[in-house]
Order: C-alpha cells, then structure tokens, then sequence
C-alpha cells in the first residue's frame, strides 16, 4: 500500500517517473507493474470476504501475477549468461571463469607433460640411431682400410727351388747347393726382408717333432728391400756331396729343405713365409741327376698359418 502511495504521489505531484524505472532492471519493473494492477483491483473491492467468487478470481489473479514474475526472473538470468557459456571441465573450458582457467591449465600442462615425455622417447630412438649408424659406418671403414690393405701388402712366396750343381773338369756331379728363389706378388715393397735356407739328409721319414730350426748363418743375413714383382734368392750354406746324392737316389735315406723369408709389409705388420720339400733326386743313364722338390710336412704357410708364426718365430736379428 506505501508503494501504491508513493507512486501515487508521484504522479500527484507531476513529477517524471520515467527516471525511477530506467534505474530499475527491467525483472523488477514487471513486478511493480503487476503489483499495481493487483492494489488497483483490491482496493475497488474492499469487501472480498462477501463475495466467494470474488476471492476465488483475486487468489488466480495472485497466482498468475507470481507467475509471471517468476517468469521474467529466471528470463533476466538467463539473459545475464554469456552466449555460448558452458559448464567447466577437463577438456570443456569455454567459459571464462577461473576454474575453468585452471581446467584448461590443467589440460595443457597434462598434454606438455605427454609431449615432452614422447620427445624424450623420440630423441632416445634418434640417439640410439645416430649411434647405430656410427658403429655401421667405422665398421664399413674398417672394412674397407682391411680390404684395401689386403690387395695392397706385399705377398712373399717360394718362386722356385733348386740345385746349383758343381762339376769337374769332365763334367761330372761334385756336389750341389740347395737356393730357394723368393717372389713378391703384392703391390707394395716388402720391407727388413731376410730369408733363411737349411737341408737335412734322414735315414727315413722325417720325425713329426723336428722343429724346422734355423740354420746357424740366418742372423748373419743382411735385410733387403723387394718391390713389387721382385724377386730374391737365399742358398743353403752346405752343399750336398756326390755320395749323398747317390743315397737319395737309390731310396737308401730321405734329403729334406726348408726355409722361411720374414719381413714387414708397407703398413708395418710384421709378415713370414715358410716352405718345407722333400727332395727327390733321380740318376739318368748320361751320368746326371734330375731333381725335383715336393712340399710335404708342416712347415709351409703364410703368416699366421706358419708352424712358427710372426710372433714365435726363430729370433733372428733385425727380421723377426
């Protein structure tokens, strides 16, 4: 009723009211509106008890009135929302509130976290790849050095063996003199070359714990420097007599040579060649002998394939 007076003598007085409801929202506006209606009816029926079917029009009335003020009020909420406002949570953060600020924080750091962590992953393969390709890399430049090194060596072996023979003045055999004829087939010098030669005669087999020894002269061998293709020759120091030669030809004892050449190759591996033959000698009807060499026995191979490898070989100066 103090509301309905005071509006009253608003406009009593003249004044504008305009200027109280535009400071007023728009919800609370309605809500005076129908209030006014409401008084405004009450008060031209006073007496409502009287009439029973008055009441029952006032009480819709009221309920109406709440209505619709219910009405405009959850309308002016809604209009307070922002447009395309939507509850906060992880991975939905279009509002702009703080827990959503924190949502969407939360959702980055976690997504970081994963990123950082496959990088770490990634980064590992990568290293472990890098690493991979290295080791296949040297392992191919190993290679390829060893190939090279391979066909560039110098390679010493036994060219040919013979018997320098020593006749009188009639032409007849006095003895002979074992030489071996030595031959590098690499591409590149073979370096501090010595070559040593012996000979043995045996009543039969050769044992198979003879030790191939070197001869006494061996250390007195000067080294040599054969190119490629050269070619060197080392002599027994001992001759073979006639009689020897007599008892290997008819069968009655057994003539063994053998010999080794040591020397360093152009990329300062220390390399040896060792050759072992039995000798065969046989008489022909002018009074001559035909010899021929076979290699038998272990003492034939190339440097880690010698029966006195590089590294065990006979001490000898300034070779071995």
């Amino acid at each position: 009723m103090d509301l309905e007076l005071n509006i009253g003598n608003k406009l009593a007085g003249g004044e504008n009211c305009s200027g109280v409801f535009d400071l007023m929202p728009r919800r609370y506006r309605y809500v005076i509106v129908a209030a006014v209606g409401w008084l405004t009816l009450c008060a031209q029926h006073p007496n409502q008890t009287a009439n029973p079917e008055r009441r029952q029009i006032d009480t819709r009335i009221g309920d109406a009135l709440t209505n619709i003020s219910t009405t405009y009020r959850e309308q002016a909420e809604r209009a307070q929302r922002a447009p395309g406002r939507q509850p906060c949570g992880p991975t939905e953060y279009k509002s702009n509130d703080d827990l959503c600020a924190q949502w969407k924080a939360a959702d980055a750091a976690e997504k970081s976290a994963w990123w950082a962590a496959f990088a770490g992953w990634f980064g590992g393969l990568s290293f472990l790849g890098v690493l991979g390709a290295i080791g296949v890399a040297l392992h191919s430049n190993w290679i390829a050095r060893d190939t090279a090194k391979r066909q560039l060596r110098a390679y010493i072996s036994w060219d040919s063996v013979t018997m320098l023979l020593h006749r009188d003045r009639n032409g007849a055999v006095i003895d002979g003199r074992l030489q071996i004829g030595w031959k590098n087939n690499g591409q590149t010098p073979a370096l501090s070359f010595v070559g040593d030669l012996d000979w043995k005669i045996f009543d039969g087999k050769i044992p198979d714990d003879f030790p191939y020894a070197a001869s006494a002269n061996a250390d007195k061998t000067g080294r040599l420097v054969i190119g490629p293709g050269g070619t060197s020759t080392t002599a027994a120091d001992e001759t073979i007599n006639l009689e020897q030669f007599i008892a290997v030809a008819n069968g009655s004892q057994r003539a063994y040579v053998w010999g080794w050449a040591a020397y360093d190759d152009a990329f300062g591996q220390h390399r040896k060649t060792e050759i072992g033959c039995e000798v065969s000698i046989a008489s022909q009807a002018d009074g001559t002998f035909r010899v021929q060499f076979i290699a038998v026995g272990p003492h034939n191979g190339i440097d880690d394939g010698c029966l006195h490898p590089p590294d065990r070989a006979p001490k000898i100066r300034h070779a071995i």
